[in-house]
């Protein structure tokens, strides 16, 4: 809800040519053009995120192997973009758990260890991620 024209109020509509009197609490709603939609739907972090998303639910019918592409496909996008963000680092601590279910610990290991350092390394607030070295997600 951007607005509302209270109850009572006299409006005009030029584009329709209505005019009338607003009886209840008549909400204006903002449109986002959907261009802009699928520029972020495309960003490297929400393709990295539905990739994750698939390879959770690869993870959870059952299907390693195929959990395991789908979040080395996620890493390979997240390391493309931002190396040093935290993204990168949740993806890496969930590919690491799959590794362990595929029994092979070394990997998971290095995996859980990346993810450690770049946590260790990153300044984060839940509402506004911040790099500390380098800008994430131009």
């Amino acid at each position: 809800m951007k607005g509302f024209f209270p109850e009572g109020m006299e409006f005009a509509v030029e584009i329709a040519e209505h005019k009338g009197m607003a009886a209840q609490n008549s909400g204006i709603a903002a449109v986002i053009p959907v261009d802009r939609l699928l520029h972020i739907l495309d960003t490297p972090r929400a393709r990295a995120y539905r990739e994750s998303v698939i390879a959770a639910n690869y993870a959870q019918s059952g299907n390693l192997q195929s959990a395991e592409k789908s979040y080395a496909e996620a890493i390979g996008i997240l390391e493309r973009a931002a190396p040093e963000h935290s993204d990168l680092a949740a993806v890496l601590e969930q590919y690491a758990r799959i590794l362990v279910q595929l029994k092979r610990p070394l990997e998971a290991r290095v995996a859980e260890l990346r993810a450690r350092r770049i946590r260790s390394s990153v300044v984060t607030d839940r509402l506004h991620p911040r790099m500390s070295r380098q800008r994430c997600f131009s």
